[in-house]
């Protein structure tokens, strides 16, 4: 029998799909793996059928193979572990799920069968939305995470046990409340307001003097005032530790002036801090 479930890795911040297929069928005994699984994926055999068992469900002793598709993406982590207990329940026999096209499973299994969280849930949670998923079963440490992502419901599993009930509508759990998100800015953080950012000929100039690579945004101040720094991506990096010195010529000081609201002197020492990233 063919049994299938449907999942997400994660791609980077990115969260990719991918159709977990499990056919059980007659022959020697054993579980592969097919569809580029990396080294977490292919273990995956060991912790499911250790999970299943001591779930008190029956681990089939026949050829079992697991494909992942799309069999071109490369498939990493361990989160695939529920969906793959999902998947062989349902070939095998031991559980129904009309509804399993719409839910989306994610999460690692120890060997006693209890979830463990994994990266990304936001993102996967969000992706399964966007793909048409009405509800997405992730681990319970990973449900609060989760629960940020609206237009979908959230299901926190702590264990395999409660998939059978959770398919028969036998069990609807509360949606999990989301992780407090704090929106006012941090304590003693830093004004962006402040950010002065160099152009092509200050980067090509500093590049040449300093080794700081050529385009890259910054924002610099008086020695007595430091600002903040800014890389290419827009992240906000505190000044810190060692620094970078720069003398600014004539053609600086008015642009200067303008962003920084200070007087500035054609010899002033500005420093440039680019060492860690603010939490």
């Amino acid at each position: 029998m063919l049994g299938t479930a449907h999942s997400f890795i994660l791609d980077g911040i990115s969260a990719r799909p991918v159709r977990v297929e499990v056919d059980v069928h007659r022959g020697l005994p054993g579980f592969t793996v097919v569809g580029l699984p990396e080294s977490a994926v292919r273990e995956t055999r060991e912790r499911v059928r250790a999970a299943l068992v001591n779930c008190g469900f029956e681990f089939p002793l026949r050829r079992i193979v697991v494909n992942l598709a799309p069999a071109s993406l490369r498939k990493a982590g361990p989160g695939l572990d529920l969906p793959i207990v999902a998947a062989l329940l349902r070939a095998s026999g031991q559980m129904g799920w009309e509804g399993a096209r719409d839910v989306a499973l994610v999460g690692e299994l120890a060997l006693d069968g209890t979830t463990r969280p994994v990266q990304g849930a936001l993102a996967m949670a969000e992706a399964a939305r966007e793909a048409g998923a009405t509800a997405i079963v992730v681990p319970e440490e990973n449900a609060p995470e989760a629960a940020l992502a609206e237009g979908i419901e959230v299901i926190a599993l702590d264990s395999p046990k409660r998939l059978p009930a959770l398919a028969e509508g036998e069990w609807n759990p509360r949606r999990p409340q989301p992780h407090p998100v704090q929106l006012d800015p941090a304590p003693g953080a830093p004004d962006l307001a402040d950010l002065y950012v160099l152009d092509d000929s200050e980067a090509t100039r500093i590049d040449r003097a300093k080794g700081l690579k050529v385009g890259e945004r910054v924002a610099i101040g008086p020695a007595a005032k430091p600002k903040v720094l800014v890389n290419a991506h827009g992240t906000a990096i505190a000044i810190d530790g060692k620094k970078v010195e720069v003398e600014i010529d004539a053609g600086d000081r008015d642009r200067l002036e303008r962003a920084t609201g200070e007087a500035v002197r054609e010899s002033e020492t500005f420093h440039i801090g680019f060492l860690e990233k603010l939490d």
